[in-house]
């Protein structure tokens, strides 16, 4: 009876690989793809030598995966097999792969515009999995594979953008639809001069590639008011953005810069006043991190001139820009952003004019208190510095040159008083505190060229905050309505300090 049970036992054990599935392959050899192996400790190496001739085992495998991305962070490892010489063997391949979002962990994993009840739960479920580790592309891609096949729209995209706390981001998958189209204004008020405004018109195509179209009347930023229209395309993968623009000015100049013009023409200077300056500007827009932006391009421009004579100048010039954000504490409230701006221009490029611009934008932020409602957002008790500094050497042209005075900077003052020419030289301050329902700024700056005495000037800005950009109405429309923010500029100076009233800003 005892031989019997012994013979029944070794015969179950013998068919036993058979009932309950394949026994476990055995690891003919492991291989390293993706990197050299010698980037792996020694200790690394060994272990991997170790798994052959072993049963597998994807647990253990998973817990090489991990320790290969604890030694090189910036690297995902997802250990996959291959067939062996023999039907019973495997080769164990751990896939190396370059990921710069790995040091980031996910925050929450988002939809937009896209119905969450045409998603299935276990697939929600699996998105779910992916908050508090480390970001996966892989992983990520593989979830819009198959929120694309559930919601039948081939064009799903899904977009990393930064979380709320420092090395966290969330994932936004977005299904758009064939096309939409969008309206957007943006004004200002300066009561010397006056109105300045955009209107855009946009087409996007599933959300990764659109055209824009906008009429611009604006005496803010530059030392003249231009007026034209400005075309845009614009096609983007993932990180990479490329846009093409094209604009056609008309510029209008203040009494006091033709008569500064007139005076500089008088000394031998010729500030080189035009009435027309069509654009033809093409960038690439690199994202490397969440917080991490790197933008490359140039702009040809030509210039109708009107002094001495009618005559056409080309300006070609190559373009660079950083733009960095960064958290300086753990709590997520206080944010350290900026920008670096380069133009270059010169002979090599068969320009008119030969120069190199330079701008510093940095601002640290705190916030205490924010949210927001499905109509807009809002933030208060808020703090900000910023500065900016600004340097061109060589003969630029008048739309590079900088100035101060305006519905945002230095409000109170007016650009046409200060440097009806711009400047070659800027330096500018700010520190504002932003309550529940009005705003406080006070601002310091200076404008010169080289070899001129530097007047700085101060000024307090009095603003009510603005609710915000309203967005929305559901569909392929969009209107974009930036609400106009009343306040007064009140220029700090001896004499003759008439405050200026402003609206907006553009």
């Amino acid at each position: 009876m005892k031989l019997r049970v012994v013979l029944l036992l070794c015969a179950w054990l013998a068919i036993r690989p058979t009932v309950f599935g394949q026994a476990p392959a055995t690891i003919e050899k492991t291989e390293i793809s993706g990197i050299p192996e010698d980037q792996l400790s020694s200790a690394l190496r060994a272990d991997l030598q170790k798994l052959v001739g072993q049963a597998y085992d994807e647990k253990a495998a998973q817990q090489i995966a991990e320790r290969i991305q604890t030694e090189l962070p910036e690297y995902v490892a997802t250990p996959t097999t291959a067939p062996g010489t023999e039907a019973s063997r495997i080769l164990l391949v751990f896939v190396i792969a370059h990921n710069i979002n790995a040091r980031y962990f996910v925050e929450a994993v988002e939809l937009k515009d896209i119905d969450k009840s045409k998603v299935s739960e276990a697939l929600w479920a699996d998105m779910q999995k992916m908050v508090g580790h480390p970001v996966d592309d892989a992983g990520a891609d593989r979830m819009r594979d198959r929120l694309a096949v559930e919601l039948k729209n081939k064009h799903v995209r899904r977009s990393v953008v930064r979380g709320n706390q420092p090395q966290h981001v969330r994932i936004v998958y977005e299904a758009p639809g064939q096309n939409s189209i969008g309206f957007s204004f943006t004004g200002g008020y300066h009561s010397r001069q006056k109105f300045s405004g955009r209107l855009d018109l946009r087409y996007t195509f599933f959300d990764f590639t659109g055209v824009n179209v906008a009429a611009v009347n604006n005496a803010e930023k530059l030392s003249e008011r231009y007026a034209g229209l400005q075309y845009g395309y614009w096609i983007g993968y993932k990180r990479v953005r490329f846009d093409m623009n094209y604009s056609s000015f008309k510029a209008q100049w203040s009494p006091g810069t033709l008569l500064a013009a007139s005076t500089s023409s008088a000394a031998g200077l010729n500030p080189g006043l035009y009435r027309l300056r069509d654009t033809i500007e093409p960038t690439v827009k690199l994202t490397i991190t969440p917080g991490l932006h790197i933008t490359l391009g140039a702009f040809a421009s030509q210039l109708q001139l009107q002094s001495p004579a009618l005559h056409f100048e080309s300006v070609r010039t190559a373009t660079g820009n950083l733009e960095y954000g960064v958290y300086a504490t753990s709590s997520g409230n206080h944010l350290i952003s900026g920008n670096y701006d380069l133009h270059v221009s010169g002979n090599t490029l068969n320009s008119s004019r030969t120069y190199t611009r330079h701008v510093w934008d940095q601002s640290y932020t705190l916030k205490r208190k924010q949210g927001r409602s499905k109509y807009y957002s809002w933030a208060w008790d808020r703090m900000s510095v910023d500065l900016k500094l600004g340097r061109i050497t060589g003969s630029a042209p008048m739309f590079e040159r900088f100035t101060l005075g305006s519905a945002r900077t230095l409000v109170g003052w007016d650009k046409n008083e200060i440097a009806p020419l711009g400047a070659s030289r800027v330096a500018y301050g700010a520190i504002s505190y932003a309550g529940k329902y009005a705003s406080i700024s006070f601002q310091s700056g200076a404008l010169w060229d080289s070899g001129q005495p530097k007047v700085l000037r101060k000024s307090i800005d009095l603003h009510i905050l603005r609710l915000g950009d309203i967005v929305h109405a559901p569909g392929p429309l969009r209107f974009f309505l930036n609400v106009a923010v009343p306040g007064i500029g009140i220029p700090l100076r001896s004499s003759n300090g008439r405050p200026m009233f402003t609206l907006g800003g553009s």
